[in-house]
């Protein structure tokens, strides 16, 4: 009868696990990064060239592209789903 008091973790655990439907977490296609977890830190900065920004920025406008894909193909399983 305390159901409420594991709501919370319950929806966390939802949100950041990655879903076979679009291949992302909805945390991750909402803030287009994975949590920073305190068990998992982030590593710290490493100074990087220029050409590697350069390809960095490239990864990542191609990552970018490959969300909106998956965020188009979830919408439309979920059309479809609806009108079943």
């Amino acid at each position: 009868n305390h159901w409420d008091e594991y709501l919370g973790t319950a929806l966390w655990a939802t949100r950041v696990r990655t879903h076979s439907t679009t291949g992302y977490s909805p945390f991750y296609m909402v803030h287009s990064r994975e949590p920073r977890l305190a068990d998992n830190p982030e590593p710290p900065a490493i100074p990087i060239e220029t050409n590697d920004l350069t390809d960095k920025y490239n990864a990542r406008l191609r990552e970018f592209d490959q969300l909106s894909k998956a965020q188009q193909q979830a919408v439309e399983r979920q059309v479809v789903a609806a009108h079943r």
